[in-house]
């Protein structure tokens, strides 16, 4: 596909196969930066192990009821991403199935002479098909996971701060306890910053350049709805434009949250019985307070921040880049 976009003269091929090159070449890069950043992530997983363990250290009703829902959801959220991904793999072949003319699922350049076999043309489109449907694959993954993390993260942010906001409570522990019970939860917070600061090390470059491929790859898409030509071919461009648009809604939504959470921590410290505390346990609330007014943000490239009016502006620039587009014609 490639190289037939350097071979293209027809914009209306030229459009519908940028589209695809777009996203096949960044689901390359985001394989790789998968490959490259395995230590990373294999600092993340220890993370969310050392988090998971200090719920069932508390063992909190409320937090591991909680931190079910949060599971469940991410379920729910993967199963999400399952529809989209599979409309597009259910429906790319149509526009080939019922073309009037012989012509493959997206335009590429083969050394065969395809347009007059009928043996090499049905290899092609199986050899296509496969090709799709595994891209398909690992586009679903590369895209999920990064923000699957981020939401797993905003599920141990809010029970630490459930955790926190409980601290003073249970009168069958002295005032020993209940500092010694602060700095775990201190610590806790600790280690969900070198969680945010190591997913920003993993995935600040790779999701700086979706948020770019995914406004162009829109603006692409939907340049080329004028120029299609018949129902299934439609059917499948209006599935992939939805399909694309899902890639970045998920960290930008967890991106936002982790920022509201880390807002509440302070109201969470605030929470706590803290004033039939010693010196000892309102110093260290104090300045535990004081050191959280910094909000926490996660960056794609170190300057676009990972949150909601960062996809509006996608969502806006997207519209404005089509609008110019069209002019053009």
């Amino acid at each position: 596909m490639t190289v037939d976009l350097f071979l293209l003269e027809d914009r209306s091929l030229l459009f519908r196969n940028a589209c695809v090159t777009f996203a096949d070449a960044m689901s390359g890069v985001k394989s790789l930066n998968t490959f490259f950043k395995r230590k990373q992530l294999r600092r993340i997983n220890n993370l969310l192990e050392h988090l998971d363990n200090r719920v069932k250290e508390v063992n909190d009703h409320d937090e591991q009821r909680y931190l079910e829902r949060i599971i469940r959801t991410a379920n729910r959220i993967q199963f999400g991403y399952f529809i989209p991904f599979t409309a597009v793999a259910m429906t790319c072949f149509l526009p080939a199935i019922f073309s009037k003319q012989r012509r493959l699922i997206y335009s590429a350049w083969f050394p065969v002479d395809w347009k007059n076999s009928d043996t090499l043309y049905y290899i092609v489109i199986v050899y296509q098909l496969i090709g799709v449907w595994i891209n398909i694959c690992q586009n679903m993954l590369s895209d999920s996971y990064p923000g699957l993390y981020l939401w797993i993260l905003k599920g141990h942010f809010h029970a630490l701060n459930i955790r926190v906001s409980k601290i003073g409570y249970d009168l069958r522990k002295t005032g020993e306890d209940y500092y010694q019970e602060l700095l775990k939860c201190i610590g806790d917070h600790k280690e969900i910053l070198e969680y945010c600061r190591v997913f920003e090390e993993t995935f600040s470059g790779v999701l700086f350049v979706q948020i770019f491929v995914t406004e162009v790859t829109l603006c692409i898409t939907a340049a080329y709805i004028p120029y299609v030509d018949g129902m299934a071919e439609m059917i499948y461009t209006l599935v992939y434009f939805v399909c694309m648009a899902t890639e970045i809604c998920l960290p930008c939504y967890c991106g936002n949250e982790i920022v509201y959470e880390n807002a509440q921590f302070s109201n969470a410290l605030y929470s706590c019985n803290w004033i039939d505390q010693d010196r000892k346990f309102k110093n260290a609330l104090l300045f535990t307070m004081q050191r959280t007014q910094r909000p926490t943000i996660i960056y794609a490239g170190g300057i676009v921040m990972i949150s909601l009016s960062t996809l509006l502006t996608v969502f806006k620039s997207t519209y404005s880049l089509f609008t110019i587009v069209k002019q053009t014609r």
